[in-house]
């Protein structure tokens, strides 16, 4: 089965120039936006305390 088309999906990583440059070069992704998100809010979305 090949994928035809991918909506969109998010990663938590390490090293965001890192995986972006994976993603693009291995896959042919490209990043469209980004979410920016910090404090209360990452919390509550992302789950984990202090992100």
């Amino acid at each position: 089965m090949q994928v035809q088309r991918l909506s969109h999906f998010g990663l938590c990583v390490s090293d965001l120039q890192r995986s972006l440059a994976f993603y693009r070069d291995v896959f042919g992704c490209r990043e469209l936006s980004r979410l920016a998100l910090d404090g209360a809010a990452a919390e509550k979305l992302l789950g984990p305390p202090g992100a």
